[in-house]
């Protein structure tokens, strides 16, 4: 018989246990792919992020020693 149903609970158990093993894998596979696409798109955000608060230390770094040396020719 082409659609035969499970003729005891041992049968339905073990189909319905198939049936959340698909479902639990295809949810992983889903997780998985979800959290490799959030990494791709955060991870050269950070990075720029990152280049950008480097830039500004290093900005008010310079604005600093420029004042420092004006202040000391000052003296």
């Amino acid at each position: 018989m082409a659609d035969e149903q499970p003729t005891n609970s041992r049968d339905t158990f073990s189909t319905q246990s198939d049936e959340s093993e698909k479902i639990v894998q295809s949810l992983t596979e889903a997780l998985s792919n979800t959290v490799e696409s959030v990494s791709a798109i955060i991870e050269p955000l950070s990075r720029t992020f990152g280049e950008l608060n480097d830039k500004l230390v290093n900005s008010v770094n310079d604005v600093l020693k420029f004042l420092s040396s004006s202040i000391d020719q000052k003296k």
